[in-house]
Formats: structure tokens, C-alpha cells, sequence
């Protein structure tokens, strides 16, 4: 907390307490509950069938390889999905992104109730996949754009909460589920990251609500923070490079020593 002096009716000043920055909960930050709902959602249907889709096409005849090319495929479209995310973002927009990504991870579920043949459940892996890596670029950039930067790291760690708390809970007890329930109704529960799809919404608006917040939140907004999200690698400019030039000291006293001393035209008084 800290205090700002306001004017009282009187002549005389009155404290007032105002939050200091960086205080304040992250889990009540506009926007923020229903992305952290929107993360509960979609990690719980990938949860569901990361150990469950492989042993789907092991029923169905295939061998061990087959059951890793599922998983291998799905983590390769995930990585070609978050490196495309820039244009995707720039031509759909926050709102259609998010439902793009919500649905190809939770729509596809359903598919795997008509077959447990290899090839068709490679094809439904790599539609999760894409919008796994969609949904997953969209989070964090989002947590950059709603939170900043000195309580990032507290919204970072609610958003690693709300996707791992799934994780946790689902990945050993769904192969259990298929075994004693039956593979359809796990297949059923994998369509959860879809309900995320209305939450596109109201994130749209906390994110269009930022990027009309003050420029000198320093970095905050979603084009600031896409750009946080997507950077690699940055090389450091190369010595003699004009990044690395000196402007000249222009700072220097008129009165100093080098002032009262006489110059090269000036010739010495006698």
C-alpha cells in the first residue's frame, strides 16, 4: 500500500490508500478467471487421451510402434501450430483463435468412437494436436497481455496450476477409466476442451480491454506480449556494429579546466 496526500475541504491534506503496484490477486484480474477455466478445460481433454489413444489403436490390432506414432504425430503437429501462431493470430483474431483451437482439441474425440484403426486415429491425433498448440500459445500470451510485469510470475503460476492440476489428476486415472468403464465414455469426457469455446468471448474482450490500457505499462497488451510469447533467440549486436557506438559526452562543464585553458587560435595573453 502507499499513501497520495489529496486536498481536504479545509486547507489541509488527507491521505489516501491506494494498492501498490503489483499487489492484488491475479486470480481476480479481468479476464483472467475464464482463461484460467478456459486452461482447466482444455488440459483435461488432452489429459484424457494421451494414454488413452494409444492403447485405443493397440485394440485395435496395431503394434507398439503404431501406439508411439500417435503420440509422435500429435506433439509434431503441436509445434508446427505454435510456430504458425503470429499469422494465425494476426489473420483471425483473438476470438476466432481461441474457438479454432478449443474445437480441434475437443471435437476430434468423438471420432475415435467410429474406429480404432491406426491411420484414422493418427488423423484425429493430429487435429488435437493443432489445436493443442494453438490453445497453448493463446494462454500464455494472454497471461503476458492481462497481468503486468511485476505480478506476471504470480499469473504464470496460477495459469502452470490450472494446466497441470488436470494433468495430475487424469492421465493415470483415465487408462484406468477406459479399462473399467469402457473406452467411449473417455472419449465422451475428451470433448471438455469444446466448452471452452463460449469463454472465447469474454477473454476477447479482457484482451481488446488491454491492448487499450496506458502505454507505459511497460510491455503490456497482447502485441507486446505475442512477441514475448513467439521470441526465440535475440543475437547481441556485433562490436563496431552502430548498435555498439558511442554517442559523444556532450555533458562536459563550460566552466572546467579544459574552458579556462587557451586554445590552439587563440593566442596567450601577455
Amino acid at each position: 500500500m502507499r499513501t497520495e496526500p489529496i486536498a481536504g475541504g479545509c486547507g489541509d491534506h488527507v491521505t489516501r490508500r491506494s494498492p501498490a503496484p503489483g499487489s492484488g490477486s491475479v486470480w481476480q484480474v479481468p479476464g483472467m478467471p475464464w482463461l484460467l477455466g478456459s486452461a482447466a478445460l482444455w488440459f483435461s481433454g488432452f489429459a484424457l487421451l494421451v494414454p488413452v489413444a494409444p492403447l485405443w489403436v493397440i485394440r485395435g490390432g496395431s503394434d507398439d510402434l503404431g501406439a508411439g506414432l500417435v503420440t509422435g504425430v500429435m506433439m509434431a503437429c503441436t509445434v508446427l501450430a505454435q510456430l504458425s501462431m503470429r499469422r494465425v493470430l494476426a489473420g483471425l483474431g483473438w476470438r476466432w483463435t481461441l474457438v479454432l483451437g478449443s474445437g480441434l482439441l475437443g471435437w476430434p474425440a468423438l471420432g475415435h468412437l467410429a474406429t480404432d484403426g491406426l491411420w484414422t486415429v493418427t488423423a484425429l491425433a493430429a487435429l488435437r494436436g493443432l489445436g493443442f498448440g494453438v490453445v497453448t500459445v493463446c494462454g500464455a500470451t494472454a497471461v503476458a497481455a492481462f497481468v503486468e510485469p511485476a505480478r506476471r510470475g504470480r499469473a504464470i503460476g496460477a495459469l502452470g496450476l490450472a494446466s497441470a492440476a488436470p494433468q495430475f489428476v487424469l492421465v493415470p486415472v483415465a487408462p484406468w477409466l477406459a479399462e473399467r468403464a469402457g473406452f467411449g465414455l473417455v472419449f465422451v469426457l475428451a470433448v471438455l476442451p469444446a466448452l471452452a469455446i463460449p469463454l472465447a468471448w469474454p477473454i476477447a474482450r479482457a484482451l481488446a480491454d488491454a491492448d487499450r490500457a496506458p502505454a507505459d505499462d511497460r510491455g503490456r497488451g497482447t502485441s507486446a506480449a505475442l512477441r514475448r510469447a513467439l521470441r526465440t533467440y535475440s543475437p547481441a549486436p556485433r562490436s563496431g556494429s552502430q548498435g555498439c557506438s558511442r554517442s559523444p559526452d556532450r555533458r562536459r562543464p563550460a566552466d572546467g579546466p579544459r574552458a579556462a585553458s587557451p586554445t590552439a587560435s587563440e593566442p596567450p595573453r601577455r
